[in-house]
């Protein structure tokens, strides 16, 4: 994916355990994003410890 959308312009995240990737938008501006879509993951996979994403060197 880094090749898609290169590191400086967007950010990797990822969840190994759960095979989940987000590529965020280096430009977008709105509060908190990572965490807002942690949530909305641990609403879906109901884990505990809870979901938190990494970010990786894409």
């Amino acid at each position: 994916m880094a090749g898609f959308f290169p590191g400086n312009k967007f950010l990797h995240a990822e969840h190994p355990a759960k095979s989940i990737y987000v590529i965020f938008n280096r430009n977008n501006r709105e509060l908190e994003l990572i965490q807002k879509i942690e949530a909305m993951a641990n609403l879906i996979y109901d884990e505990d410890p809870p979901i938190q994403f990494t970010a990786s060197t894409g």
